[in-house]
């Protein structure tokens, strides 16, 4: 009765693994790179909030293809991560510097947005462009220093609940499932909420005095719209795989049968794959959500289109522009012998009136 049940879970996830990769990937790549090439246009590169979804797209390429991009290999069972350590390692590293820079650059943004809608002029400096700057350099340092334990903890393991990679150190695991749990998941969407909150609480709060709700740029409100369907989004997406990893930390020396370990790595697999499309799905909430965002992105395809259209046909180009140049050149001479003429005539109605 167990094999029946075991083996069509673990046929299942490893369809899964080589089929909802490849989509997530051509989708996410395709919507970040679009993210990078958008939120770097000069109508919004001085704005904060815009900064730090675009410090987001680089870390969400960063995680889809070292972690995405290895899990759809182990479906074909070709991953590099079985069998080098040191891929291993690297693999992880990345993975979870991925995870901790997305949560708070999405923090930081949330908190700019309440920064930004508050009548207290010290927590407005907080929405400035050159703050943004420093704070994602400082988070990204200290990332890269506070999973350097990564080195430590992960390496290849054989035959271990058909996961080769994987942390051994049994007191790493619980560090890093609890961590992902209560920092990333919960805390952070609670921030998250908390101060989206008090975002709404200083626009109503002071639209019936200085009425800042209908003055507050539009690129703002709609960056606050982008931003509070992402949080959503998040929670979402990341609650069922921390949730999953928790358990599996915490009932490790539970002694289990291959029934029960198959539901969990089942289980953890769906919730990592749902995790995944919460970084490969940014683009299109900024498309669907934010009108500003829909404008850029038709500025930038009529922007490829002229450039394409340039570099394809430049006879179609330089024709009209050379005509033009004569027409404006015998325009010239126009004026020039109408101006001739007209001096001529008026030196010779002198000449006559004497």
């Amino acid at each position: 009765m167990n094999n029946k049940t075991i083996n069509p879970l673990q046929h299942t996830v490893s369809i899964l693994n080589r089929t909802i990769p490849i989509p997530l990937l051509i989708f996410g790549t395709i919507g970040n790179l679009l993210n990078i090439f958008i939120l770097t246009r000069a109508s919004l590169q001085k704005n904060s909030c815009a900064f730090y979804f675009l410090a987001l797209a680089f870390v969400n390429l960063g995680c889809l293809w070292f972690d995405l991009f290895a899990r759809l290999l182990s479906g074909y069972r070709i991953d590099p991560t079985t069998w080098n350590s040191i891929v291993c390692k690297f693999r992880f590293y990345i993975t979870y510097l991925s995870l901790y820079l997305s949560s708070f650059f999405l923090l930081y943004a949330t908190i700019d947005r309440w920064a930004s809608s508050s009548t207290n002029v010290g927590i407005r400096l907080f929405s400035k462009i050159e703050v943004a700057r420093r704070i994602v350099l400082y988070t990204v340092i200290f990332a890269l220093l506070f999973y350097l334990e990564i080195f430590y903890c992960y390496s290849t393991v054989e035959h271990l609940f058909r996961i080769n990679c994987y942390c051994r150190n049994y007191a790493c695991r619980v560090f890093n499932d609890i961590q992902f749990l209560v920092l990333y998941s919960l805390l952070l969407s609670i921030l998250m909420f908390y101060f989206g909150y008090q975002t709404i609480r200083n626009v109503k709060r002071i639209h019936p005095t200085i009425n800042q709700l209908r003055s507050m740029k539009k690129k703002d409100q709609q960056m606050m719209m982008m931003l509070r369907i992402q949080v959503i989004f998040f929670f979402v997406c990341i609650t069922p795989s921390a949730v999953s990893k928790c358990y599996t930390a915490l009932t490790y020396n539970i002694n289990k049968d291959l029934l029960e370990t198959t539901k969990e790595n089942f289980f953890f697999q769906i919730s990592v794959l749902l995790l995944y499309v919460h970084y490969s799905s940014a683009f299109y909430i900024y498309t669907l959500s934010g009108r500003k965002f829909r404008r850029e992105v038709k500025r930038l395809i009529r922007t490829f289109h002229r450039s394409h259209s340039a570099a394809t046909s430049p006879s179609t180009v330089t024709r009209p522009s050379h005509i033009l140049m004569i027409y404006q050149r015998n325009q010239d001479n126009l004026v020039r012998q109408t101006i001739s003429n007209r001096y001529a005539y008026a030196n010779n109605s002198i000449e006559t009136s004497r």
